[in-house]
């Protein structure tokens, strides 16, 4: 059984790190139970840091996820969103189709839209969807055709991935908002936690200190840090630091803008602590990035 009292230091987990290729934003790959091996992570208490789906089609098994038992049966859509803590009950065959991305795979292709989805906000706490027949089929069909455009190097391969995960998450997005009406509320702290990612995503432009967000949620500052941590094993400011970044290296990649008026844009006035900002949290300038991200394609 799951044990309540978690170690204090739950091990986090990268796509990169756990996706068998290497991808450190997508993927997608058919799972077959008796033949795929399984990780030992998996066993243990621990956190991802991406958006994780899986199409069941045969098997059973149960999964923790914060504490909270879920059924994955065939049939069924199971999914987490990052930064939950989940374990993996037992060993079990389970065959089906894996689909994981990171925020920054929605981020850095301009979907910051996609982010007001139900099935990614997951207000409700859901982590498991029951489709009908017809759904689960069309869903089912999606999924082979993005993984036959995974698995093949074609012109515009990129778009066309996104164009299908936008379909599937919008499909998702109404199974979910049929389902939420009958699924109790969740917790105040769960709710608190959500609602700040929501703002920091809205304000990270303007607003850069926990206290500002404390303020906007008419929590103390303390408060908020605390149900962060509880939630995620990441302050506050690491989370609200972390989306600041992700934008400026989304500006600096696709647009010619001066690291000054990159700066500028979100919200700081002094270029040279954008540049100590940039530098502390990747340890490289933001000019030396944009000269080797560029220098990649």
């Amino acid at each position: 059984m799951y044990e309540t009292r978690q170690k204090k230091n739950i091990p986090h987990y990268s796509l990169q790190r756990t996706a068998e290729e290497g991808s450190d934003l997508f993927q997608i790959k058919e799972v077959e139970g008796g033949s795929t091996p399984r990780p030992e992570y998996l066993f243990l208490p621990h956190r991802k840091d991406y958006y994780f789906f899986f199409l069941v089609k045969k098997g059973n098994n149960h999964h923790w996820i914060d504490f909270i038992r879920h059924e994955v049966s065939p049939g069924n859509i199971y999914f987490t969103v990052p930064h939950q803590v989940h374990l993996k009950e037992k060993e079990a065959a389970l065959d089906g189709v894996l689909l994981a991305f990171t925020d920054e795979f929605i981020l850095l292709h301009e979907q910051r839209s996609w982010k007001k989805l139900p099935i990614l906000r997951n207000p409700d706490d859901l982590h498991e969807l029951r489709p009908t027949q017809q759904e689960f089929n069309f869903i089912n069909t999606l999924l082979i055709q993005m993984l036959a455009e995974y698995s093949q190097q074609q012109d515009w391969k990129k778009g066309v991935l996104q164009s299908y995960l936008k379909i599937f998450l919008v499909c998702l997005s109404r199974i979910y908002t049929r389902q939420s009406n009958t699924h109790p509320p969740p917790s105040n702290s769960r709710w608190l936690v959500k609602r700040f990612t929501e703002l920091v995503n809205e304000k990270y432009e303007s607003l850069h200190q926990v206290s500002d967000y404390a303020q906007l949620l008419h929590v103390t500052p303390g408060h908020l840090n605390d149900k962060v941590r509880e939630q995620t094993s990441l302050t506050a400011t690491t989370l609200i630091q972390e989306r600041i970044l992700l934008e400026a290296k989304r500006v600096l990649f696709h647009t010619e803008l001066s690291v000054k008026e990159v700066g500028y844009s979100l919200g700081f006035e002094d270029a040279a602590y954008f540049n100590r900002f940039f530098k502390r949290l990747t340890g490289e300038t933001p000019s030396l990035f944009r000269e080797k991200s560029l220098g990649a394609l």
